[in-house]
């Protein structure tokens, strides 16, 4: 995993201007097309089983609408087959401030860091128990510019207005995903030698009673306090002495492993 930082602006297309700089830093991603529409660009993770495409249409202040695709044709530039597109509207919001980018062949972690909100997204492949079924995740949230809640530590178990969606290709059809577990058993929890046990989640769909795999390097701890949980926005978790996870959020908290 790659971690890049650096400072962002909450005008149209800087959102874009960000995934072009980072993204393209692994080879398995690329700016597939440029030309979609002002501030609207598709980009393609190619990493082998596990190939989708980004559509970010960042031509908002505060906020990108956000889809993933299971083709994308640059031509006429347009989505092909299943999207996440079709199921429901995906934003991820912008702050002026701080970015973090966590990336890695299959996915793509984007954080946004403001004053007062805090926020945090995710597009692509979890680790997936079966390599040969392609199903990226994106995780964003239903409001474009008013909800305090961080997506990335709410967790998909939100109903009705889901912010965690799985494109499992093989099924054809787009679902609301949960994590695997919600409430008390999402907190990582510190031991008395102050060590920490971080349990990744795991990716699983209810109504249809299939689990596709771990989200490495993300634990959702959904709503809590700092007391409850023995840490905060802004902290930053050490495992081993070299292994660095920030605490994100606003409320709903989210650890994400730096690299």
């Amino acid at each position: 995993m790659a971690f890049y930082s650096g400072t962002q602006v909450n005008a149209a297309g800087s959102l874009v201007g960000i995934l072009d700089t980072q993204l393209v830093k692994n080879a398995n991603w690329s700016i597939y097309d440029a030309a979609v529409g002002t501030n609207n660009k598709t980009y393609k993770c190619a990493t082998a089983g596990a190939v989708f495409y980004l559509n970010v249409a960042d031509n908002q202040t505060d906020y990108a609408t956000v889809s993933i695709w299971e083709g994308w044709d640059d031509v006429t530039h347009a989505g092909i087959g299943m999207n996440t597109a079709t199921y429901n509207a995906t934003y991820w919001r912008k702050m002026a401030g701080t970015y973090y980018i966590h990336l890695t062949d299959e996915r793509v972690i984007y954080t946004c860091l403001g004053t007062g909100f805090n926020y945090s997204h995710f597009a692509g492949n979890v680790e997936r128990y079966n390599t040969n079924f392609n199903i990226p995740i994106l995780v964003g949230s239903r409001q474009p510019q008013y909800s305090s809640i961080n997506p990335l530590g709410f967790g998909g178990w939100y109903s009705p207005s889901y912010t965690w969606i799985a494109l499992p290709i093989h099924l054809k059809v787009p679902l609301a995903c949960y994590v695997s577990e919600f409430g008390i058993d999402l907190f990582a929890w510190k031991e008395k030698n102050t060590g920490w046990f971080i349990k990744e989640n795991i990716i699983w769909i209810e109504r249809v009673a299939r689990a596709f795999g771990v989200m490495r390097g993300v634990q959702s701890l959904c709503y809590t306090s700092s007391v409850r949980a023995g840490v905060d926005h802004g902290d930053t978790i050490t495992v081993g002495g070299n292994d660095i996870w920030d605490v994100i959020g606003s409320g709903y908290l989210a650890i994400i492993r730096r690299a």
